[in-house]
């Protein structure tokens, strides 16, 4: 049975790809005015996507342990963290300049 703090941890992650689902709709809303974003925002909701699938995969082999997170798995986890940080930040300089 997972903890309740793994619980929170896997609704966390998952709130993320529905923050992806609302972005693509708001770009969609706005369509003209998001045309000259569009290619940027793809390789935004493409870098997101692939770490989210990499955190969500490593904290699944978490749960289904039952042990601690291996130093392999939150070094991937780590990585996947950064990367997604890395990509929302160079979107939003792009849109900004």
């Amino acid at each position: 049975m997972p903890h309740p703090v793994q619980v929170q941890t896997y609704k966390d992650i998952m709130s993320l790809y529905d923050n992806i689902e609302a972005v693509v709709k708001l770009a969609q809303k706005y369509n003209d005015q998001a045309d000259p974003y569009i290619d940027h925002l793809q390789k935004l909701v493409d870098n997101i996507e692939k770490n989210l699938d990499v955190m969500m995969n490593n904290f699944l082999k978490y749960v289904e342990s039952g042990k601690g997170l291996s130093g392999v798995e939150k070094m991937k986890i780590e990585k996947a963290a950064k990367e997604l940080s890395i990509s929302i930040q160079q979107f939003l300089n792009k849109i900004n300049h």
